[in-house]
């Protein structure tokens, strides 16, 4: 099973500059060893309370960064979102699901202050039992499965992490949530791509392209208990000015 974050960053990587004909521009970072992704996990971790460890903070260290790089890539951010010439901008990560305070909230919105014009915030979810295996696997296949288990109430494989009420919560602050049900989107389409597509305003039918991957195996991690969700950023731009689409 999956969550579809690797299918979407895929696809919107995959299609930068034909996103870019089409009025959409997708902010892409620089991840390891230089190599460039559509997925702003650097980005996120800049707003994601320094006490939580993300399987990112857990595996590697640079997740854990000082203010000041964290400035930097916020300005980065910024300065890309203000010069782009498209109406929509998207910007993606499963990391924006680790929010939940209202520090964490004030610090995302200075970061977005006068650069969108609206923010609309995008969550793609499973059933509660189907997200709880599945992020155990996950955790499994990252290698940090220890020591999340020994990182207590703010473990990222805690009860919090699966409260999909504190999830929209503080999405729907940022402006008109929307959601995608993984389920069913598969079930229509066959895959999750064209239901992203569809939120986005592309009109691209039958082209949702072979992004059924990074699959992952629960058919060991036990009894199903949680709930998937992994905020999505689309940033719309009207009269000069853009929004988001998180």
């Amino acid at each position: 099973h999956k969550t579809g974050t690797t299918s979407i960053q895929e696809f919107l990587f995959d299609n930068v500059k034909r996103l870019q004909g089409a009025g959409i521009s997708v902010y892409v970072e620089s991840g390891g060893k230089g190599v460039e992704r559509s997925n702003a996990w650097a980005l996120a971790h800049c707003f994601i309370r320094s006490e939580l460890r993300t399987p990112m903070r857990v595996s590697r260290n640079s997740a854990l960064i000082d203010d000041a790089e964290k400035e930097e890539r916020i300005e980065r951010f910024r300065a890309w979102a203000i010069e782009v010439e498209t109406d929509v901008c998207v910007l993606s990560s499963e990391s924006f699901s680790f929010l939940r305070t209202d520090i964490e909230a004030r610090a995302l919105a200075t970061a977005l202050d006068g650069v969108f014009d609206q923010i609309i915030p995008v969550l793609v979810y499973r059933s509660a039992d189907e997200r709880r295996a599945w992020w155990s696997a996950q955790l499994v296949k990252m290698g940090v499965d220890d020591a999340m288990e020994k990182e207590g109430a703010e473990s990222i494989a805690g009860d919090w992490y699966f409260n999909w009420a504190s999830l929209t919560t503080f999405w729907a602050q940022f402006g008109g949530l929307v959601t995608i049900d993984y389920r069913e989107a598969v079930k229509q389409f066959g895959l999750i791509v064209p239901a992203f597509q569809k939120e986005i305003g592309l009109d691209w039918e039958g082209e949702g392209g072979d992004y059924f991957i990074n699959v992952t195996d629960v058919r060991h991690t036990g009894g199903l208990t949680g709930l998937m969700r992994k905020p999505l950023q689309l940033f719309r731009r009207r009269a000069g000015l853009r929004s988001l689409l998180s």
